[in-house]
């Protein structure tokens, strides 16, 4: 029996990674094997190949927030991203738009916040499949805090967001930490079979923090 795609019931085709493969930077970069054992999934052509764009967007976005913490996402923004850049400036340009307003800590960035969400939502379904075996049937709320500017500026994570993180983490608690590369990409997950509820956490080069969970299902009247 063909495998189908972890994300729909098309034919899989390929091996999808979560996180995608582009986010791992070579060894002879860092001088540390940080593709080893990645998570795949079956995956058909839309989900894999034919988003390779999302997938770029989404680890510019991820560096360039990380970059200043994070010696491993540093290495990769000026080996990778700048480079592919120069390489494509008019493409790149729509990734990174300034919204031409400045703050203490630098300038802020527009952010396509529903591409955002869509390849977050990627990463946590793949996850999901790889762990649990099925396919989440579900559709995601993403958060991540990262993209509020904070310490020293006018913006701030909004109080619903940071109250949907905590009860997050408090149902993650428990569960263990999986990724083989942490310095790249860590997670933990929980899945509640009975409610029907997923969570997600990550962390994207130990400083990039994202947040997903399933809405409960209703009960019955």
């Amino acid at each position: 029996m063909q495998a189908t795609c972890y994300m729909c019931g098309a034919a899989a085709t390929s091996s999808e990674h979560a996180p995608p493969k582009c986010f791992f930077p070579e060894a002879n970069l860092t001088g540390h094997d940080l593709r080893r054992n990645l998570i795949t999934v079956p995956s058909c052509d839309l989900h894999n190949a034919a988003k390779s764009k999302d997938d770029e967007y989404l680890r510019a976005i991820i560096l360039l927030a990380a970059g200043a913490s994070s010696e491993v996402a540093k290495a990769h923004f000026f080996d990778k991203l700048l480079r592919a850049v120069k390489r494509t400036p008019h493409v790149h340009a729509a990734f990174i738009k300034p919204v031409g307003l400045k703050l203490d800590i630098g300038e802020m960035l527009e952010i396509d916040l529903a591409r955002f969400n869509r390849c977050i939502s990627a990463i946590a379904t793949a996850i999901f499949f790889h762990k649990y075996g099925i396919k989440l049937e579900r559709s995601l709320h993403v958060i991540s805090p990262n993209l509020y500017a904070q310490n020293q500026a006018s913006v701030e994570v909004p109080a619903p967001h940071l109250a949907a993180i905590d009860v997050t983490r408090t149902f993650l608690a428990h569960e263990t930490t999986g990724g083989e590369n942490p310095a790249v990409f860590m997670y933990r997950a929980r899945y509640d079979s009975e409610g029907g509820l997923y969570a997600f956490a990550a962390v994207f080069y130990e400083a990039f923090e994202v947040f997903c969970a399933t809405q409960r299902a209703s009960s019955a009247a």
